[in-house]
């Protein structure tokens, strides 16, 4: 991946994505079902976020927890992918070049190997 080339050339046309409103299980399921580790998180056409595996983890109740089962089910099943996002969004353009993009992204201590993703939505 030349830094000198375009981010056009690099990006993914038609991106996997969820609903702001989609609820973790769901999401978690999309990612277990494509392999996947990361997800755009969109409300209507706009990206607002970005949800990962480990996000999803970190939504998980602790070992001490004092709940049900059933309670517990019932609380994960209720929490939305919008109340564990990654956000602000840090976003670019297609004709940006790929050195430009890491540039933006360190700037704003965003890992490189979310670079990925940041070039499938652009």
């Amino acid at each position: 991946m030349p830094a000198n080339e375009t981010v056009r050339n690099w990006m993914t046309a038609d991106p996997i994505t969820v609903s702001a409103d989609a609820s973790l299980p769901e999401a978690d399921k999309l990612m277990k079902e494509l392999n996947i580790r990361r997800l755009a998180v969109m409300q209507g056409n706009a990206l607002v976020g970005i949800v990962t595996r480990g996000d999803m983890r970190g939504a998980d109740a602790s070992d001490a927890t004092s709940l049900s089962f059933f309670e517990l089910t019932h609380m994960l099943n209720s929490l939305t992918v919008s109340e564990v996002i990654h956000k602000p969004v840090v976003s670019g353009e297609p004709e940006m070049t790929v050195g430009a993009a890491a540039w933006v992204m360190l700037e704003h201590s965003v890992l490189l190997s979310a670079l990925k993703i940041w070039l499938l939505l652009r």
